[in-house]
């Protein structure tokens, strides 16, 4: 009797019971994340290169143009995708300052 009770709360809690549609929800999700991880890999490319970036059209597309782009696109997408704007300002510190003591010496000079 135990197994049939426990194969009837599968039966019942199991999520392919939803309807059809649900995963129509999930769609603004999806294009959210896709579009963040964009932006980021856009900027991240070029930022994390090692050297400066070279002064042309494609490399201040992939800096300034193409995250912004991606983060409105994200931002359309589901109200998280506003994240974007911050997680790359962090990364962006994180990357160039490293620490608050190099950052404060930075601004001190």
């Amino acid at each position: 009797i135990i197994a049939q009770i426990v194969t009837g709360f599968v039966f019942g809690l199991h999520p392919v019971h939803c309807e059809a549609v649900s995963n129509v929800t999930s769609r603004g999700e999806l294009f959210m994340s896709f579009f963040f991880l964009l932006a980021f890999l856009s900027y991240a490319s070029k930022i994390h290169s090692g050297r400066q970036p070279e002064k042309s059209f494609n490399s201040f597309a992939a800096i300034y143009i193409y995250p912004w782009i991606c983060m409105a696109l994200s931002l359309f997408s589901k109200e998280q995708g506003a994240s974007t704007l911050i997680t790359l300002v962090v990364y962006d510190f994180l990357h160039n300052h490293f620490s608050l003591i190099k950052l404060y010496q930075s601004i001190r000079q």
